[in-house]
């Protein structure tokens, strides 16, 4: 690996470093873009509660 890799490497977040609840599925992220874009807030909200709360994530979504 070239030391450019490596001293960029190191910047980058991984996403082993992250949080797990802060990883979203793409089904996530185009219900919430979709929600947010036709103007449904309530289904926004729903959606983006259950996508950063890690308990959720073992519920089915709305």
């Amino acid at each position: 690996m070239s030391s450019a890799h490596t001293e960029l490497s190191r910047h980058l977040p991984s996403a082993h470093t992250q949080p797990p609840h802060m990883v979203l599925e793409i089904s996530e992220v185009v219900g919430l873009s979709s929600a947010f874009l036709t103007g449904n807030p309530h289904r926004f909200a729903a959606l983006y509660s259950h996508a950063f709360n890690p308990a959720a994530k073992k519920k089915p979504p709305i």
